[in-house]
C-alpha cells in the first residue's frame, strides 16, 4: 500500500488510478480493434446493418465503434 500527495488514501502499489494501465492492450492498432480481426470500418458497419456491435469488444472499443459508426452514417 502507498500514499501519495494525489491520493492521501492508501492504494495497493499495482493499481491503475486512471483505469488505462500500461500493462493493458490498446483497443486500436493503426484501424484494428484488438482481439476481435475487425478493422473499425467493419466493425462500424456492422453495428449500422445489423443494430447490435460485435460481440467480444471492451468498453472503449464499443463507444469508438458507436463513434465512428455515427461518423459514416451522417456522411
Amino acid at each position: 500500500m502507498s500514499r501519495t500527495p494525489e491520493s492521501p488514501n492508501p492504494q495497493p502499489a499495482d493499481s491503475c488510478g486512471t483505469g488505462i494501465c500500461g500493462a493493458d492492450v490498446p483497443p486500436l492498432i493503426g484501424r484494428t480493434l484488438t482481439g476481435t480481426g475487425l478493422t473499425l470500418d467493419q466493425a462500424a458497419r456492422v453495428l449500422l446493418e445489423d443494430g447490435t456491435s460485435p460481440p467480444a469488444l471492451t468498453p472503449i472499443q464499443r463507444r469508438l465503434v458507436e463513434e465512428h459508426a455515427a461518423h459514416l452514417d451522417a456522411a
